[in-house]
């Protein structure tokens, strides 16, 4: 089957209104009830053994009297995935190859005029042919010169990410004699990552920004950064680096203590906090901490600590690879306060200023 690419905007705008079931609600009652950040590493897993394989998910020969089909392995992988497949909608922006995947199999779904239920159980013969023509589209999409590009315009968007932040940070330490660095790393407990959304978590981060510049908490804060980053073990999981006026702040692990126990509030005890800053003595290249201006090694340091916060390691599916493969459309995944000119307060009154610039 061969679609122009007209057609494929036409089902792909078709699908657009369309909206996923709550994980916690979905139609497939035995399905496991999984975070969306785990559902996304098993399918993006699941693409680059299909567009590295040449198996089909169903074998039609000759001596099938009956063109019954017979499943391969990767049939069998997919097949089980359906119900997952199905809690995702168009309705997110999607990393490269998750966005072929899916896709391909909405495409396919589509064309083949089959309900999720048929693809799940590969009751029908159109079924398990809508399967095989999602593997073949998956494997044309990865070998299309556009899916290099994209992963390049990454790379080069993560790179730019990292020269942003380090132009940011040198603005900031310059503005004081002595800047107080503290570094959050915020997460959610194995338990509270069940059902959990990418919606759900993005809302938590904007919660927590919010209520901070309500606060007195950072009533001398002169800058600050954060970072959305995704893994296998933690899931979905938020770096920050807030940094305030040394001369008028010194209890660094107070701060980051504070900040975290809001992020636990936030997210009804289900979310958990590292504050770096208890052991910065243990990082070979410490960059947090009371950090001095006239201290050109303290500042580098500073620079490659925060740094971190925008490169999400990786391009494929590589079981350490931080970045995001789902977000909210047009949602950002790193943010900073505004470059500084002066004093810079996230008390009472906010300021405009201090609103999130972010890539």
């Amino acid at each position: 089957l061969v679609m122009n690419s007209y057609a494929m905007r036409e089902i792909m705008d078709d699908m657009r209104g369309m909206q996923s079931a709550p994980i916690s609600q979905h139609w497939f009652v035995g399905m496991p009830v999984e975070s969306q950040s785990n559902i996304t590493l098993q399918l993006e897993k699941l693409f680059y053994k299909i567009v590295k394989s040449t198996e089909l998910a169903y074998l039609f020969t000759s001596a099938d009297i009956v063109f019954t089909g017979q499943e391969t392995g990767i049939g069998s992988q997919l097949r089980q995935c359906m119900p997952l497949i199905a809690t995702l909608s168009p309705g997110y922006d999607y990393s490269e190859a998750l966005a072929s995947f899916l896709s391909s199999i909405w495409i396919s779904r589509s064309i083949y005029g089959v309900s999720w239920d048929q693809l799940a159980a590969a009751s029908c013969i159109s079924s398990k042919e809508a399967i095989n023509e999602a593997v073949m589209m998956m494997r044309q999409r990865y070998d299309e010169p556009n899916y290099r590009i994209l992963l390049k315009r990454r790379a080069e968007e993560i790179q730019n990410r990292a020269k942003s932040l380090a132009s940011y940070t040198r603005s900031v330490l310059s503005e004081r004699s002595r800047t107080l660095v503290v570094r959050v790393d915020l997460s959610y407990l194995e338990s509270a990552q069940i059902g959990l959304t990418v919606d759900q978590a993005f809302a938590h981060r904007m919660t927590l920004i919010e209520t901070l510049q309500r606060s007195d908490l950072c009533e001398h804060l002169t800058g600050y950064a954060w970072a959305w980053h995704q893994g296998t073990r933690k899931g979905f999981h938020l770096h920050t680096v807030f940094f305030f006026d040394g001369s008028r702040v010194c209890r660094d692990i107070d701060i980051g203590h504070a900040i975290g126990t809001l992020w636990q509030q936030i997210t009804h005890k289900g979310g958990i906090f590292h504050n770096c800053n208890i052991n910065k003595e243990r990082y070979e290249r410490c960059g947090i901490g009371m950090i001095s201006r006239s201290d050109p090694e303290q500042c580098e340091n500073t620079i490659h600590a925060v740094c971190y916060l925008g490169i999400q390691e990786g391009h494929e599916a590589r079981e350490f690879a931080q970045y995001m493969r789902i977000k909210p459309i047009g949602a950002r995944i790193f943010g900073k306060g505004g470059e500084p000119d002066g004093p810079v307060r996230m008390g009472r009154p906010p300021l405009k200023r201090l609103c999130n610039n972010g890539l």
